[in-house]
């Protein structure tokens, strides 16, 4: 049995991200990438850190802009391992 996960992330435009990604599509190479998350919550004691491995997205958002708007776009991704490098444990 395999198992994947799925999930987005909010992106703001403030330079070509996906420029070398997109060129790599284009050779047909499907490049992959690390995804580090993070929780701080001040209610909370400590923090919790996972790290997102082998991460794939779904779209490559090229240009998507609006005059007069925050360049920022949401993109979908999965990814078929993590790690979990800090957890919050219960007192």
């Amino acid at each position: 049995m395999g198992y994947k996960g799925k999930g987005s992330v909010k992106l703001y435009h403030v330079y070509t991200r996906f420029a070398e990604a997109a060129e790599q599509l284009k050779r047909g190479v499907n490049p992959r990438f690390q995804i580090l998350s993070v929780l701080k919550d001040p209610a909370a004691v400590g923090a919790e850190r996972v790290l997102l491995k082998n991460v794939s997205f779904d779209k490559f958002p090229l240009a998507d802009w609006e005059a007069k708007k925050r360049g920022e776009f949401e993109v979908e991704f999965t990814f078929t391992d993590w790690e979990f490098l800090d957890k919050i444990t219960p007192r």
